[in-house]
């Protein structure tokens, strides 16, 4: 009788018809029933997170909120690779050792089944030895960069494939830089999980020193092949550097004309390395769209034309309207590429603008020209000149006396700039690691006509450093003076430095940090703002950011006092889209004065540095 009851149940776990509640193997299930997930619980990661094997394996548990989700299907085969997933997910990071178990409680009834994976993750594997074996002769280029270079595989460490390959990738780039484009890098390890240690070696293969040869171009349907090939960062002949060809892809997405670039070296052993540039074309013209908000300003809007291929050969043509209660700005640029010389590029910008603030009322037209020369792949450095008539309106009295001579109605501006600007990181839009800044002087005035004179200096440095827990430290610094000379008493109530708002000290509304002449924004002479900001990615598309910024504007030049702050503090919410995040963050101020709110709202596209 007991046989027989052993065999009905050995049979009954077969057919997939347990018990309710009763735990089972994965195998026991029948692959064509219809199962369902209840819920799938992982216990005993400690140096894996659950969330990420959670991402790795294709079944998927309803999230605790769906309530009004079905049940998601829970197939045995699917699940039992997913287990292997779990298993070659620990070696890759160096557990060799590591024992996955699972328990299925199954309800015959329903077909639900409670999954519970369990996880003993031992002791990893670590590095006993690292070998080199660099290339002969030992005064060789190559030889002379691998020496030097850094690789993640070191002894005492976790064995991982990651580090493993990325040792090898160290190498075969050093030897890449040094010119050797034919080099390889082969690699292997001995590895034994019970001693629970790892000997690995690579072995560099350099190949000849390599000069680029020829360059064609392939997949151009409406464009010169002009157009790519003065975009290429070297010349023929030159010494083979594949940071030349990051920058040449870097320069020709630039141009906005393409949708993908791709450089393909010739698979040959010769020291000639010939390079084919392999683009699709893109629509040469777009419209932009867009919209923010802020409490104390309302909503705003932009909207905009751009041809990149203006009269051909990558010219640019460009027209730009926004619109908010306190501005409203129409602008038309045109841009010349490789004018005067091929490394430099002219832009011809021409701005009406009206702008209603608390403090005035301002009607400007603006021409200005402006030529910018790419030093290095990272700085380049620009000279500017403009030329404006302001016409200034609607000054309250007390801001009139607190200014004396800096709200002139009618005024003519001249000025001629100069600036640095500096970018290391590694993203424009959403940059996580880096640094970037700008340096920017112009004289206004003075010997360059017009009827105001002032010299303005202002410095922007943006830092972005990534921390555990894929959170992101960003901060930013910027400082200004202007001082006026001549004739000019104080500097204009335009031109003067202003802080607070979206793009500012967030908290406040816009231009409420400063001095104030009967609760309306005067502005300053100097300027200082302080910014530190922490964001964490909650999902692929949606992130979290807490920040606190601090600001001062003060009446006198190069007068930067800590005890006149204002600071604010809030969080966030950023949406990652294609044309770059979008922004929502809460502000509130410590230091509120006058008619300033309690808190305020920013909505905008981009990050606020």
């Amino acid at each position: 009788m007991l046989a027989r009851a052993a065999l009905v149940t050995a049979v009954a776990c077969s057919l997939g018809l347990a018990r309710a509640g009763h735990a089972v193997h994965v195998a026991s299930l029948d692959p064509l029933a219809d199962w369902r997930l209840r819920r799938l619980v992982i216990e005993g990661t400690q140096h894996v997170g659950a969330r990420e094997l959670r991402s790795a394996i294709a079944t998927r548990a309803r999230p605790w909120f769906a309530l009004w989700r079905p049940w998601p299907p829970f197939d045995p085969l699917v699940f039992a690779a997913d287990l292997e997933r779990i298993a070659t997910l620990y070696r890759r990071r160096g557990y060799y050792r590591a024992a996955i178990a699972h328990e299925l409680a199954v309800d015959s009834d329903s077909r639900l089944v409670s999954a519970t994976i369990r996880i003993e993750e031992h002791d990893p594997v670590r590095v006993a030895s690292v070998t080199i074996e660099r290339p002969p002769p030992d005064d060789s280029p190559c030889a002379a960069a691998v020496s030097t270079v850094s690789i993640p595989v070191t002894v005492g460490a976790i064995f991982t494939e990651a580090e493993y390959e990325r040792g090898r990738l160290a190498l075969l780039g050093a030897c890449r830089e040094a010119g050797h484009a034919r080099a390889r890098v082969e690699k292997g390890a001995v590895v034994d999980p019970l001693e629970g240690t790892a000997q690995v070696r690579y072995r560099v293969l350099p190949g000849p020193t390599c000069r680029f040869g020829k360059t064609v171009v392939d997949g151009l349907t409406s464009l010169a092949s002009e157009v790519v090939l003065r975009e290429v960062a070297w010349a023929p002949g030159a010494p083979f550097d594949p940071r030349l060809l990051d920058e040449t892809r870097k320069r020709l997405l630039g141009l906005r004309l393409f949708r993908s670039v791709r450089l393909d070296e010739d698979g040959g052993e010769a020291p000639q390395v010939d390079v084919r540039i392999v683009v699709l074309e893109g629509p040469s013209r777009e419209v932009r769209l867009g919209a923010g908000y802020e409490t104390g300003e309302g909503p705003r809007g932009i909207a905009s034309w751009r041809d990149y291929n203006f009269l051909g050969e990558a010219r640019q043509l460009g027209v730009t309207a926004r619109g908010s209660a306190s501005r409203r700005t129409l602008a038309a640029d045109f841009l010349q590429p490789h004018w005067p010389s091929p490394q430099s590029r002219l832009r011809l910008v021409f701005l009406q603008e009206q702008q209603a603030e608390d403090s005035y009322s301002l009607l400007l037209s603006r021409l200005a020209p402006r030529v910018e020369w790419d030093l290095t792949p990272r700085v380049s450095a620009f000279v500017f000149y403009r030329a404006e008539l302001d016409l200034l309106t609607d000054v309250p009295g007390a801001v009139r006396r607190a200014l004396p001579g800096g709200a002139p109605a009618n005024t003519v501006l001249s000025g001629l700039g100069i600036g640095l600007d500096w970018n290391g990181t590694d993203s424009l839009v959403d940059p996580s690691r880096g640094w970037a800044g700008r340096l920017a002087i112009e004289p206004v005035g003075g010997l360059l006509g017009g009827e105001t004179s002032f010299v303005r200096a202002v410095a922007d440095f943006r830092a972005y450093v990534p921390l555990p827990a894929r959170i992101v430290a960003a901060t930013r610094w910027r400082v200004g003076t202007a001082e006026p000379y001549g004739d000019t008493p104080v500097v204009p109530l335009w031109e003067r430095f202003y802080a607070g708002g979206a793009d500012s000290v967030r908290g406040y509304a816009r231009r409420r940090v400063g001095p104030l002449a009967a609760d309306d924004p005067i502005g300053g002479q100097s300027l200082l703002e302080l910014s530190a900001e922490l964001r964490r990615p909650v999902t692929d598309r949606i992130g979290m950011a807490v920040f606190i910024d601090g600001g001062q504007v003060t009446r006198r030049s190069r007068s930067y006092e800590w005890s006149a702050m204002q600071w604010g503090t809030g969080t966030g919410l950023r949406l990652t889209t294609p044309v770059g995040p979008v922004r929502a963050d809460l502000g509130f101020p410590l230091e509120r004065r006058g008619d300033d709110t309690a808190w305020q709202v920013y909505l905008s596209i981009g990050q606020s540095f």
